[in-house]
C-alpha cells in the first residue's frame, strides 16, 4: 500500500515513514511543488489506488467530500481514501489493543 501525504502533513514525516520501510510519497515529491489544489491531487491519487493521509480538516467536510466522491465516481475512478491524523491514531490504538 502506498501512502500519499498532502501538503498539510510535515515533509519530514515522509522520510521518517520511509525509514520504517513504508511506501510513502509526499505531495511535493510527486508534483515537484507544494501548491497543488486538493481538487487536482485527490482524483489523481485515487486513480493510482494510493491512500491519502492529511491533516486538512476541510477535506473531511461532508459537502466537499461528496463533491469529490461524485466527481471521481463519474469518471469511473475509485473514490479517494483519506485518513486524518485522528483516524490514524484511533486505528493505531485499536491495532495496539488487539496485539
Amino acid at each position: 500500500m502506498t501512502f500519499f501525504l498532502d501538503n498539510n502533513m510535515p515533509y519530514k514525516l515522509a522520510a521518517v515513514l520511509q525509514a520504517m520501510e513504508l511506501e510513502v510519497v509526499h505531495l511535493r515529491d510527486h508534483y515537484g511543488r507544494g501548491d497543488v489544489p486538493d481538487e487536482k491531487w485527490m482524483p489523481e491519487i485515487a486513480a493510482l489506488g494510493w491512500t491519502a493521509l492529511t491533516y486538512d480538516r476541510k477535506i473531511a467536510v461532508p459537502s466537499r467530500g461528496t463533491v469529490v466522491r461524485l466527481a471521481t465516481e463519474r469518471e469511473g475512478e475509485a473514490a479517494p481514501r483519506s485518513m486524518t491524523s485522528r483516524s490514524v491514531r484511533r486505528r493505531s490504538a485499536m491495532g495496539a489493543a488487539g496485539s
